[in-house]
């Protein structure tokens, strides 16, 4: 009796793992952010959310969790957006060693996801443009798999995209030599 209420309770939490849940805020998404221990990875076409720039800020300067980002090479310096001030925090500085970001672009990124410590995944419009909220939804999946098929879509991309380095004097982003 006790190993049969055993695995319904481990296939019950196996798959409410699987389901996607819906997020409804900025603040749900920044908190599967702050979540990480590994690595944050984030496709979006700029970050455009003051709430989820903060916990990759926090994520970064807190602890040394790696945060890789690939942005559209057309809107990564637009105003509003947050990735190039994000890139500031890789520069090094006398005081402060470098942290571990690393931005990229490609040309045409327009969907939006993130692939936390290669486990969890949150895909939808909520990663970056806030004006999208209620028109489009935020999925959080806690599925091994399907977090694994996103990172070879990442890693494909990450290999195809261009490094940049972004400078203070030129607030544009420029190929690293």
């Amino acid at each position: 009796m006790r190993k049969l209420v055993f695995c319904i309770l481990l296939l019950g939490t196996a798959f409410a793992s699987s389901v996607p849940r819906e997020l409804k805020t900025e603040a749900e998404v920044a908190s599967v952010i702050l979540s990480a221990r590994r690595e944050v990875l984030i496709v979006a076409p700029n970050l455009y959310s003051r709430e989820i720039a903060n916990a990759v800020r926090r994520v970064l300067v807190e602890g040394q969790t790696p945060v890789r980002i690939l942005a559209d090479s057309s809107l990564v310096s637009q105003r509003g957006g947050f990735v190039a001030t994000l890139a500031l925090l890789s520069t090094k500085t006398p005081s402060k060693p470098a942290r571990p970001i690393e931005v990229r672009v490609l040309e045409g990124i327009d969907r939006a996801n993130l692939v936390v410590d290669g486990s969890r995944t949150v895909s939808g419009p909520l990663v970056t443009e806030t004006w999208t909220i209620g028109l489009l939804p935020t999925y959080f999946t806690a599925d091994t798999s399907e977090a694994q098929r996103r990172l070879e879509v990442f890693k494909r991309n990450w290999a195809k995209a261009k490094p940049w380095s972004y400078s203070i004097q030129n607030p544009r982003f420029k190929p690293k030599p």
